[in-house]
């Protein structure tokens, strides 16, 4: 989703907010947001949403953001995945939003292919993009 300006960081203008919205998954937003790190650059922001969790989800945003300057987290206590990525979407300092799962890994190049996309087009001609999804399963699921 694209929005208006981006409040941009010391090195210039921000152009990508990768959005994590989570509630009780420290262990898999530790993963999530391991995923995307290594594909951050200085024109892009990672902001971790957590929604009113009761585990350890907390602490680990916490330790996450106050260890990399890219990182940003955020609470939003009224439960539910709408009001945690519109809580996402008012705090994004980023141009574009992209939306990771806190279950979802972006694989090497996730981000640079968003990025490609949104360069490629006029500004006013994208309001949504999708990608594939592959599933990983801790166990081997029935054959529905």
């Amino acid at each position: 989703m694209r929005l208006n300006g981006g409040a941009g960081s010391p090195l210039g203008p921000l152009q990508i907010t990768v959005a994590i919205c989570t509630r009780n998954r420290a262990r898999l937003l530790e993963r999530a947001v391991g995923s995307v790190l290594p594909q951050l650059d200085a024109h892009t922001e990672v902001l971790i949403v957590d929604n009113a969790s009761s585990d350890d989800t907390v602490a680990v945003a916490t330790r996450l953001a106050e260890g990399c300057a890219a990182v940003r987290f955020e609470r939003e206590p009224v439960v539910g995945l709408a009001a945690a990525r519109n809580k996402a979407l008012r705090s994004a300092r980023g141009q574009w939003v992209v939306f990771l799962d806190d279950d979802a890994v972006a694989e090497p190049g996730w981000l640079t292919a968003y990025l490609t996309f949104f360069r490629a087009l006029p500004s006013d001609r994208v309001a949504a993009v999708g990608g594939a999804v592959s599933p990983e399963y801790e166990v081997i699921p029935p054959a529905w």
